[in-house]
Order: C-alpha cells, then structure tokens, then sequence
C-alpha cells in the first residue's frame, strides 16, 4: 500500500540502507583487467550487486504477508544498485531493515564469484517520524544515520574493511532533530553489540516500569549525574530478582555497564551513549503500533 495517507495516523519509518566498501571492491575487482575484460568484470558486478539488492528487499517484505496476501503499508523510493530507502508504517520498520541486511549478506555471498570473492555487508539508518513530518528532513536524518553507523564500521574494523552490517535508530517527536545525539550502533552479527541484544533489552525492560527507565533518560540528557546514578539504585531494589537480572545481562550484552547504563570502558560506541533510547523507542512503536 504505498499511498500513505491509507496507513493512519500511527507514524512512518524512514529507511535508508548503503553498501559498504562498494568502490574499493570495484578497484580492486578491475585490478590488472584491461578493455572488455574490465567492462564484463564491471557489468556482471554490477548486477550482481543490484540482483542481490532486489533479492534482500523481496526476502524482508515477505515476512509481513499474511495467507499469502501481500499487502505491505510500504513505499519503495530507491531499490536498486547497493541503496535501498522505504517508507513503512512505523511498528514494520525495524523488522523490515534488519531482516534486509540479514539477507543482503546471504544474497551477495551467493553471488560472491561476481562481487569479488566474498559477500559484502552494508550500513542502514532508520528514523521514525510522524505521519506528516517533511519526508526530505527524514530522509536527510535517515541517511545521515546510515553514515555514521557506517563510519563506526569502519572503526570497529581498525583499519580493514568493515565484514558486518550495522544499524542507527533515530526517533523524532518533534519538529527539532538532534543528528549528533550519541547514536548507539547495533551489528547484524553476534560480534559486539548485535541487534539481537536490543531485543533481549526490549524484553528485559517490559519488566520494569517504562516511566522509571524514561525518568532516567530524562535525568541523562540533563546531565543530573548523581541523581541518575540514585535513580538507578532505587529501580533496582524496586526490580529486585529475577526482574534485575535480566536487565544487568540484557545491558551487557548490548555492550553497556549496568552499574551506568552508558556504554561499558573500552566500548567503541559513544561516550554517555546507551542502548536504553533506542529500546524505550522500539517499545513504544511496537506497543502503539506506531508514533504518537
């Protein structure tokens, strides 16, 4: 369904996903190939990238069909190539980008021979807005959050070439946007901070109440350190047993310190960054089916 205004008032998600390394694998393909023989290496690259592209995006909106009806509340803006930007009702769109960059690393391993020898592995931004909030500011934050999950790739990969999929999450309840605020990155791997952990957090904190987890979000971003670090002593004597301890291990395997809830020392995410935005974010669009 990709007339919008057929979805609701519950919000939308803008998708926006990249290949990773792209031109330094073309370089490297062409190395030593001359002529036609350059121009076939590039022609069935290409392809081959794009067909694996299409692939990932039918493979992720399979998953939302119903007795095989598929009516998916989605508009494709970009697929082909290594890109991919979707606009989706807000509660389709993480399962829509993680199971795409799940597939995309199974699509260009199947068609690794043309890619270069290997499969290849892309960065994604996802950012959940309101129904009628300006799509190109969307598309704007969407992409930009693809890039510095990209950039932190890169990082992790201290000085090789990225080998996992990796996703920013943005929630936008305003006209405001803040792109620089300390964005968690999540893999597609079981390496590091993989999504699958921010499941695990989602879970954990159903057993907690949500207003104490938002309070000390609240308490964070202003910086009231003290008070946060007792906050966070109080839920946990109010989550004593089984309550708190899936919350310690649902933070620490996301890569945080559960004494803070920011990121654990050593991490490579941000410094004061924590998992428990996006967490809160993903609830609330799963509960509500969307924004807002």
């Amino acid at each position: 369904i990709e007339d919008t205004d057929k979805w609701g008032e519950s919000g939308v998600a803008v998708v926006h996903a990249d290949g990773s390394g792209v031109g330094k694998r073309i370089v490297s393909l062409l190395d030593g190939a001359q002529g036609d023989e350059a121009a076939q290496r590039l022609k069935r690259f290409s392809k081959a990238l794009s067909d694996a592209t299409q692939a990932a995006t039918r493979h992720a909106l399979q998953q939302f069909s119903q007795d095989g009806e598929a009516t998916v509340a989605a508009r494709p803006i970009v697929v082909g190539g290594d890109d991919v930007t979707f606009v989706l009702e807000a509660s389709l769109g993480l399962p829509f980008i993680q199971s795409w960059l799940r597939a995309f690393e199974v699509e260009t391993h199947a068609r690794r021979d043309d890619l270069g020898g290997e499969k290849m592995v892309a960065g994604a931004g996802l950012v959940w807005v309101h129904a009628h909030y300006p799509f190109a500011r969307a598309l704007d934050l969407a992409e930009a959050a693809c890039g510095q999950a990209k950039k932190s790739a890169v990082a992790a990969a201290d000085g090789g070439a990225p080998t996992q999929c990796v996703l920013q999450l943005r929630r936008v309840t305003t006209a405001l946007a803040d792109e620089a605020d300390r964005p968690w990155t999540w893999s597609m791997s079981d390496e590091g901070t993989s999504v699958d952990s921010l499941n695990e957090l989602m879970s954990a904190c159903g057993g907690l109440p949500r207003g104490a987890l938002r309070t000390w979000l609240g308490l964070h971003d202003r910086g009231e350190d003290e008070r946060a670090r007792l906050h966070i002593e109080r839920v946990y004597e109010v989550a004593a047993g089984e309550a708190k301890a899936r919350l310690q291990r649902a933070l620490e395997l996301c890569g945080a310190d559960p004494a803070t809830w920011l990121a654990a020392e050593g991490s490579r995410q941000p410094r004061r960054a924590t998992p428990l935005r996006d967490a809160l974010a993903a609830m609330h669009i799963s509960s509500k089916g969307g924004m807002v």
